[in-house]
């Protein structure tokens, strides 16, 4: 599970992915239950990016997370978002994100297929990324998926000229 919009004064709102033994039980929460929560754990925030443009690369469950700073960016941070996905209908939270990209003048990438067919297309090399990306060397990118993904964006935009203090990861896991 995940922090999947801003917090605000009148709650906190978390998707969840049922994986592993505790997810089914918070599935099974009504809205507004109260909660004893600990944490948080890492920094993964808009405010890392100190207003400058951004990319926001999400996979999977990677979404959660990503929408929340999507949420956060402002239209002069010209929010580009990359989604991978298996096939469009594991894509969370689409109908907000989509509206959260309109309203920032941002743009919206779809990257759908299984795995498979990365092996003969990889969307995340140096010229892939610098084609959907203008300006990516200036830009502070956030990375939410896999571990492979993770490593194949990483890759594709220090080759592109990002460096690596504008990288920004969110790994699962504490």
């Amino acid at each position: 599970f995940s922090v999947s919009a801003a917090p605000t004064t009148a709650g906190i709102r978390f998707t969840v992915k049922e994986l592993g033994d505790d997810t089914p039980s918070l599935l099974r929460l009504k809205p507004g239950t109260r909660m004893l929560l600990e944490g948080p754990y890492g920094v993964f925030t808009a405010e890392k990016s100190a207003g400058s443009r951004v990319v926001l690369i999400a996979a999977g469950v990677g979404i959660a997370p990503i929408r929340a700073i999507l949420e956060d960016c402002h239209p002069q941070q010209q929010p580009i978002r990359i989604v991978r996905l298996r096939n469009e209908r594991e894509f969370a939270h689409r109908a907000e994100i989509e509206d959260l990209v309109r309203s920032r003048g941002g743009e919206l990438h779809l990257i759908v297929g299984p795995r498979e067919w990365f092996s003969a297309r990889d969307p995340f090399t140096a010229r892939s990324l610098g084609a959907m990306i203008p300006g990516i060397a200036d830009r502070h990118a956030f990375i939410c998926g896999p571990a492979a993904l993770e490593s194949a964006v990483i890759k594709g935009l220090r080759k592109a000229g990002m460096t690596s203090t504008n990288i920004h990861l969110e790994r699962f896991g504490v």
